[in-house]
């Protein structure tokens, strides 16, 4: 999430068409949707989510998430991006997304946490009655346990549902964390001294968790989190 195409602040450079070249080839189709876009006479601000994949694309969608502050509402909207490939039969449909921010300078009457968990509210509507689905992606807020062992995380998120709206809603299998809700090796945000895990995999119950981990990487400001995933077997 978060990937530029042809920002002024970015050099120009279409991050999509980077990651397809720095990648080799293993990581062949890709798509990309715009969150936010302006112009201006000296300066183009494009960015949004961007699924990589090592097989086909059948159909992708951008999904407009509503809620947002001034900025988003002049120059676009938080979105999640969804994209479905067919793996040994079987129709998977992923979304990437990225969720209000509570740092965002063009907010300015606060309540981050009231859009971000509408935004979320309208992302599980868009995913009813569709099976085979791995949500993934910046939630910006917390998974309870970590928030209720952590008097500064209970502040911070005291009225965000964010991620309650996805733990109360039996379709979703949550990441398998350490029983240290605070065990700093599943912090993904920041990346030099981070502080709570805010990025996700999250798929539905077709699914089995077969490995979860999080990188201690710096090629971004959060680090990256890997998941290994098996489709569970229909009962005979």
């Amino acid at each position: 999430n978060e990937v530029d195409v042809h920002n002024t602040s970015s050099f120009d450079l279409d991050f999509v068409e980077v990651l397809l070249s720095e990648l080799s080839g293993e990581y062949p189709y890709a798509v990309h949707g715009t969150k936010w876009l302006f112009c201006m006479p000296f300066y183009q601000h494009h960015t949004g989510n961007a699924i990589l994949s090592r097989y086909p694309l059948e159909e992708a969608e951008n999904i407009d998430l509503g809620e947002g502050n001034l900025f988003n509402g002049l120059w676009g909207s938080h979105t999640a991006l969804a994209a479905t490939i067919r793996h040994a039969g079987t129709r998977v449909t992923v979304v990437t997304t990225h969720l209000e921010s509570a740092n965002n300078p063009f907010r300015l009457f606060g309540g981050e946490n009231t859009y971000r968990t509408r935004q979320s509210g309208r992302l599980l509507a868009w995913t009813q009655g569709r099976p085979h689905l791995i949500l993934a992606g910046d939630f910006n807020s917390v998974l309870s346990r970590q928030r209720m062992a952590s008097s500064h995380l209970a502040t911070k998120y005291a009225d965000d549902g964010t991620m309650i709206l996805i733990e109360e809603d039996p379709r979703w299998v949550l990441p398998p964390l350490e029983a240290n809700p605070l065990d700093p090796r599943h912090f993904t945000a920041k990346t030099h001294r981070p502080t709570r895990t805010i990025d996700f995999i999250i798929p539905d119950t077709t699914f089995q968790i077969m490995a979860y981990d999080v990188i201690d990487a710096d090629a971004s400001d959060h680090r990256p989190v890997v998941a290994q995933l098996q489709i569970r077997a229909r009962p005979q």
